[in-house]
């Protein structure tokens, strides 16, 4: 399966790296990682990341969760 083209996500959900690392948790060190293909995201990362690629709106819902918002 190939990897999600995280940088074009990420410019479709309107975010910096830091507000997008943000939203799944992560250090943007690892988002920078994965949108210079450095390194390869998980499988469930992938999983989300496609979600996300689907459904841009799911972001603002992470952002909020891992501000306990939810």
């Amino acid at each position: 399966m190939n990897a999600p083209d995280i940088y074009a996500i990420r410019q479709r959900a309107r975010r910096t790296q830091e507000q997008f690392a943000n939203a799944l948790g992560i250090p943007p060190n690892t988002l920078r990682s994965w949108e210079q293909q450095r390194k390869r995201p998980s499988g469930a990362a992938r999983a989300l990341l496609r979600l996300i690629e689907q459904r841009p709106e799911l972001l603002e819902s992470l952002a909020e969760a891992s501000e306990g918002k939810l």
